[in-house]
């Protein structure tokens, strides 16, 4: 029960929280890990992560768990994709773990087609939603490799995996996460959609004055304020944060909704959803899509033919790639403040 790490959450939405994790909960990880993707010792990991990042758990843990070597990837390489698909090529990586935003970038710009990542057996991410469209674009480009859809906040690690089944791909249709994970049980919460968790890798708290302290309900289970469903296959699918529930002209909005329908557009690189304050309905919808050769009227076309009208944004603000964390995941709070500034230089929808 001693502990093993702190680990910071994101920090994406709001202040970084430090979760405490034991020895007990790596354990129990990097056994499943190892077992559930049949890891040995002639496995090769890419190890980008950064260690304050709980997805360096599997490249430290699981990997040595299973006799296979960590392979540490050049900080350089991050934002070269194509160098970077030059490395995993040559050093024959087979396992990669890693976050969406990243493995859509190497599938716009690395070029993974043209080089030989015969060697590559399984991807797996996390950390964000992954956009079906460019996922359907990096199975193409990678048919011989695996994809695995980890799920789960920092405070729990993985609690839900889905195994990426090519034939159910379908653009503008999210992607399940799947089934439980490393002996997590679920439940949800039945008047909010909220995924319940408990099991052997749940956090041992947040580090407050010198010690952790676990915020659980009396039955022992942790609130992952995560909004989930379950489909006719018993399989759960994500909705977004409940904290991210957006309120606008009478309607509750769920932006990653907005977002899955906006990243399927080709040439789309990825999009967030933001509120905006606004003294007439309370809420305004604005939208950050990455992508050089897109114009708004096309986003707004589009938009139109696939939404409703009170889910439709307001604004649109284009960049040629979403801000990121150091952890590679999308940095909300900087995106907010470009698109406050964009809007208050050029207001008008």
């Amino acid at each position: 029960d001693d502990l093993a790490a702190i680990l910071y959450t994101s920090g994406s939405t709001g202040a970084p929280k430090g979760v405490a994790i034991a020895h007990r909960a790596v354990q129990a990880f990097a056994d499943w890990g190892r077992d559930t993707f049949g890891l040995d010792g002639g496995d090769r990991i890419a190890s980008l992560a950064p260690l304050h990042f709980d997805l360096s758990l599997f490249d430290l843990f699981t990997g040595p768990a299973a006799g296979a070597t960590t392979c540490f990837v050049p900080e350089r390489l991050k934002l070269a994709p194509a160098r970077l698909a030059d490395w995993l090529a040559g050093q024959r990586i087979t396992t990669w773990y890693t976050v969406p935003s990243l493995l859509g970038f190497l599938a716009l710009k690395g070029g993974l087609a043209q080089r030989d990542l015969g060697a590559l057996e399984r991807v797996l991410f996390a950390g964000e939603v992954f956009p079906t469209a460019r996922l359907m674009t990096l199975v193409e480009q990678l048919p011989h490799t695996r994809f695995y859809n980890l799920f789960g906040p920092t405070e729990t690690n993985v609690c839900l995996y889905w195994p990426v089944q090519p034939g159910r791909l379908e653009a503008g249709r999210p992607i399940p996460v799947g089934v439980p994970a490393c002996g997590a049980a679920l439940r949800i919460d039945a008047a909010s959609g909220e995924l319940l968790v408990r099991g052997p890798c749940l956090m041992a708290g947040y580090w407050r004055d010198g010690a952790p302290r676990l915020p659980l309900d009396a039955e022992g289970w942790f609130a992952t304020g995560d909004r989930v469903s379950r489909n006719e296959r018993g399989e759960y699918l994500f909705h977004g944060r409940l904290d991210r529930m957006l309120k606008s002209a009478g309607y509750r909005i769920e932006p990653a909704e907005i977002e899955q329908v906006l990243s399927a557009m080709p040439g789309v690189g990825g999009a967030v959803v933001l509120g905006l304050d606004d003294p007439v309905s309370g809420t305004r919808l604005a939208a950050a899509v990455a992508g050089s050769s897109l114009r708004q009227a096309a986003l707004r076309a589009w938009a139109a033919e696939r939404l409703p009208a009170w889910m439709r944004p307001a604004y649109y603000v284009l960049l040629e790639e979403l801000p990121v964390l150091p952890n590679g995941k999308t940095d909300h709070q900087r995106l907010r403040r470009f698109v406050e500034e964009e809007l208050a230089a050029c207001p008008s929808p």
